[in-house]
This record gives structure tokens, sequence and C-alpha cells, in this order.
């Protein structure tokens, strides 16, 4: 649930002994009686809390270090209060102040004099500051402690109740190194001689951290790259006390100096490059203290930065699966090799050779975006050069809407955006043909050989345009016919002045378009069959000259069939006297009859001759 933020006003006391233990109420606003209800003075925290009202808790007051000689920058430490246990209120209005407390309290509070200060003159020990103050749980870490009078030999160092001997450097310094201790704060004092310092310095024994993995694992010599370190046991300083510049989560990539991580969690730390002359493989490892070092061995490859010199194509239409070859370098094995197109990606780029790969570009708006090279999938090269998404084209018709299986139909597109490659395609079903007539609105193209059925007729930029399957679906429909076979006609022959009727037996008599079914005599102009099945179609013949024609019928437009039978146009004899002129009802006259104007036995007439019509008999 959301809440109020709590907000402490005031302190009862307002300040706390060195050794930490005192308890102080706090006065303030918000409180709510919760199980995370908590407390963090300066850097040290969460510390459970006692609620007592919704204006009123209590908290415990940890060890901190004292002010000494009565100096408020050093002993002071803000108090905040969370309902979480991770939120704090940060308006840092209520300030605990510590004082030191122990057998050397009047020592501390007493005044350095100059000759003691600087060395000149023996007096007693002070502690100033604690310059590696946390460690491993295992021991071994030197801790230097910088100070005053630092002469006694046979001064240790002593970690909650565990001694260690120190080293002393001078008079101003001494070097502790750390036991085997467990995780925790311990008290940081030394021992000179019987006399035990109480200044409240804190050692932090933790727990020894090391790295498990490291993405990406390889990354530009030019540095500045950010490195996500996984591991366990990583610390922010917030845990560890109020120096941040010592302790936290440190990084050192090889013999590089040590540098400040960014803590994510225990288990998450992120680390920034630094810049290398040559190319490498160094250990990436973390530090608690700027001293420790863990010992995982994890490699990040250094390595040239890859660029693009150039795409081929440099452009592309927007709905992406081009397949798009960048040449440029260097490209290595074992890199995430990429591109990146604009904000999106990278994609995974397959490399051909040192100097040549292949990405596939993704669906993006039309428009001009920078392509960035990158060999690990984040970080991008600074160079980038340029790539344009197109338009998309938009197909509204095709003319005609159908042809023969064998091809050879000259297509009309109509559509939007249609000039979209150095070389025009035609894209029928899943085949592209190459046209050189295209305009942004109108292109001309030849369909090639397709089973019947019916496809989509689009627009592709061509071979370079990567995946054609998948993309049938977009364009204008467009049937492929079975071409019509012309088997055999009856009558075969007709009257020169047209007008006869034509039985065409055949196969594929269809047409999905009204009329479409044609019928061709010799070269003249066709005209339109009536279709009886897809086996039978009639024909009427036209005025032609005298002579045998090919008649042939087709199902799609222009386009002549595969087969053809033989039509003749000839002049048809008429009588011109009968002898005798009556008979009987009966029938069985044998009637002779004079013609004239043709041959009764023409070329292509029935073997019997020429036959007689008496009324519609």
């Amino acid at each position: 649930p959301y809440y109020t933020q709590p907000y402490p006003v005031s302190l009862d006391p307002d300040s706390a002994g060195s050794q930490g233990g005192a308890r102080i109420t706090v006065h303030g606003t918000g409180f709510m009686d919760v199980d995370t209800l908590a407390c963090k003075v300066g850097t040290i925290g969460p510390i459970l809390a006692k609620f007592l009202d919704e204006n009123s808790i209590t908290c415990v007051m940890p060890a901190r270090r004292p002010s000494p000689r009565g100096d408020p920058q050093i002993g002071s430490y803000p108090l905040e209060v969370s309902l979480n246990a991770v939120d704090y209120s940060d308006l840092n209005l209520t300030t605990v102040s510590y004082f030191n407390e122990g057998p050397d309290a009047a020592d501390f509070e007493k005044n350095m004099t100059i000759e003691e200060a600087l060395g000149l003159v023996d007096g007693y020990t002070y502690v100033l500051d604690v310059r590696v103050p946390t460690g491993p749980v295992t021991g071994g870490t030197v801790s230097t402690i910088e100070g005053a009078n630092f002469y006694e030999p046979q001064t240790t160092c002593r970690f909650q109740t565990t001694q260690s001997p120190g080293i002393i450097v001078n008079k101003f310094r001494l070097m502790c190194i750390t036991p085997p201790h467990q995780a925790g704060f311990a008290a940081y004092e030394i021992i000179t001689g019987a006399t035990i310092t109480t200044f409240g310095f804190q050692f932090h024994f933790h727990a020894r951290a090391f790295v498990t993995l490291l993405e990406p694992d390889v990354g530009s010599t030019r540095g500045g790259e950010v490195v996500f370190v996984n591991g366990k046991n990583f610390l922010r300083s917030a845990e560890i006390g109020e120096t941040p510049d010592r302790v936290g989560t440190f990084c050192a990539l090889g013999t590089t100096s040590v540098e400040p991580g960014f803590f994510v969690s225990s288990a998450l730390v992120k680390c920034e490059t630094t810049n290398h002359v040559e190319e490498a493989d160094l250990a990436l490892e973390v530090t608690l203290n700027r001293l420790d070092l863990t010992n995982s061995k994890r490699l990040y490859r250094v390595r040239n930065d890859p660029g693009f010199a150039f795409a081929a194509p440099y452009r592309a239409p927007a709905a992406g699966g081009t397949a798009v070859t960048v040449s440029g370098g260097p490209f290595r094995e074992g890199t995430f090799l990429g591109c990146r197109f604009g904000t999106i990606g990278p994609v995974p780029a397959v490399m051909l050779d040192s100097g040549e790969a292949v990405c596939v570009t993704p669906s993006h708006v039309p428009q001009a975006v920078p392509l960035f090279a990158t060999l690990n999938g984040k970080d991008l090269s600074q160079l980038p050069i340029r790539f344009h998404f197109r338009t998309p084209p938009v197909v509204e018709s095709v003319f005609p809407e159908q042809g023969v299986t064998r091809g050879g139909a000259r297509i009309t597109v109509v559509g939007s955006y249609l000039e979209q490659g150095e070389q025009a395609y035609c894209r029928v079903g899943a085949q592209l043909v190459a046209t050189d007539t295209v305009s942004p609105n109108v292109m001309a193209c030849v369909s090639p050989p397709a089973p019947p059925g019916f496809v989509k007729v689009g627009v592709a930029d061509g071979a370079e345009d990567g995946n054609v399957a998948g993309k049938e679906h977009q364009g204008a429909w467009f049937h492929y016919q079975a071409p019509a076979v012309t088997l055999a006609a009856h009558p075969p022959v007709g009257d020169v002045g047209g007008g006869a009727l034509v039985r065409v037996i055949g196969n594929e008599l269809i047409s999905l378009e009204p009329g479409g079914l044609l019928c061709h005599f010799g070269g003249d102009a066709p005209s339109t069959a009536r279709v009886l099945s897809s086996a039978l179609a009639t024909c009427e013949s036209g005025a032609h000259r005298e002579g045998a024609v090919a008649l042939e019928l087709s199902a799609s437009g222009p386009v002549s069939g595969f087969n053809s039978a033989v039509f003749e146009f000839a002049k048809t004899p008429f009588p011109a006297a009968l002898f005798p002129t009556a008979g009987p009802t009966e029938g069985g006259a044998v009637v002779e009859a004079t013609t004239a104007g043709a041959d009764a036995y023409a070329p292509g007439s029935s073997p019997g001759g020429a036959s007689a019509q008496f009324g519609t008999v």
C-alpha cells in the first residue's frame, strides 16, 4: 500500500555515546506500527525501531565515531526514519551528536600541542582516521590507521576481542593486518602497552565477494562501456560506513586503476571500462575496499571498435526483412556482432569475413536512420552510416486480372509508391519479375509461368529484398487460367459472308470473367463464345475471304490456346432450277437441282457433296 512518508522533528536526547546502545526517542509525524519501521544513523541502517504512537518511536543508537575536542563536523550524524526499511526521509532535520565514552575519554578530549602533533616530542596516542575500514571475513587485509604518536614497539591492533600485530610505519601511520573474523562490525582500537584506545572506530568484516558472469564479456578499446558484473556478496557504501570513496564496490580491469562501480544489488554491479591502447583479454575483478581484489578470473575481451563503411542495398522497404550486406570492420569471431537501425536493435549479424557481414532489417517507420555497428549487443560504434527505410508500395489493382499458366501476359499494376529500388520488380506470387517500365503510380511486367490458381501481384526491390516467401499476401489478385484447348469444330465450313454457328469441342473452355471466352477465326478480331460446358462452346463466324483458317478458343483475353481446329470459308451455292417442282407427300421423289454461284463439291465439304433442305427438313 501507499503511505505518507514519516518525518522526524526532534530527538530526546539528541546525543549518544560512541560505544552505542543508547535509546533515543524520536518525535515526528507519520509513524506507523509496522514490522519494517526502522531508523538510519548516517549510513548505518536499517535499525529496527519501537513504535510508541503515530508521533513517537524509539531507536537504539549504533556505535559511531565521536566528535573529538567538540568538533561537530565529525561526530554528528543525521537520523532518518523509514516505514519499509528501504525508503528513508531525507530532510536531515534531526541530528545525533556522538560523544566519547571509555577509560581514555579524558585523553580524547584534551588538546594536542604543536610539538606532539609534529612528532617532535612524545605524546598520547591519537587515532585520526582509518584508511581501510572494511575487509573480508577471511582476514589478511592491510588496514592503515592515521594519527599521531605511534611509537610503542608493543603496539597491537584489536578487532573486537581479537588482537593482531601492528606494523609502525612512522609516528603518524600504523598498519594492521586483519585476522579471520565473523561477519559484521567490530570495534577497532589500538593497544599501546597497557592502554587501549576508545576512539569509536569500527572495522566491517564482510563475506568475500566473487564474480560469476560478465555481460557483455567483450567491448571496445575506446572504453566508456558499461559491463554488468554478476556475482555474490557485493556491498554498497551505505552498508559499510560513511566513506564511499574508500569502501563500496569497485572495479579493476586488468592492471588499470581501481574505479568506482555502480551498486545495483548484492548480486549485480555495473562497471565502466577504461581506455586501452591495444586489444587484450583482461580479468575483470571487484573489490569492496580498493585493496582486496576478487580472484574470479572472469575475462573481459577488449577489441578494436568495428565500423560500417557502406551498406548494400542502402535503402529497403519499411516492412523489414531485407538482407543488407554491410562492409567495414574489423569483424571478429566470438563477438556479438550486430546492427542497430536508428533506435531499433541491435539485430544479430552473420559475419562473412573480417570485412563483410549480413544483417536483416527490422520493420521501421519510413525515414532515414543511422546504422550502427556493435560487437557486444549493447555498445555502438561512434561513426554510423545512413540507411533509408522507404514507404511500402500500395497496389490498388492489376489489369488484366487473369492470364494463362505458361505466362507471357503483360500485367499493368496500378497503385502508389511503386518506385522502390534501383531495379524495379513485380512480385507475382512467390516469384520476382524484373521490369524497366515503372513510375510512382504505374508498373508493367510480364507474368511468369505458374500453376493454375490465384496469386497476389505486388512490388518488390528484387532478389536483394530478402525473404520472398510469406509476402504473397501483399498486392492484388491475379488468376492463372489453364489455356483453352480446341479439338474440333462442326460444321467445318461456313459461308464467306459469315453467320455460321459453329460448335467447338475442347478442354478448359471456361472463363471467370463474363464474356471472357473468345473465338479466334484466323487473324480476325476475336468474338465472344457462348459457353455450354467446359468441353463445348459455340462460335459465330464473321465475314471472311475464301480459304481455310485456324479456329481456336482462348479463356484469357487475346492469348490463344495450344491447339486449333480447321474452319473453311467458302461461297455457298444456291438453287437456280428444280425438276420436278412437285412430289407426293409421302416423299421419295428424286429432284434434280441446278445450282449457281459456287461449286457444289467445294473442298472441305462432306464426302456426299452438297446437301439440300426442304423447308425445315
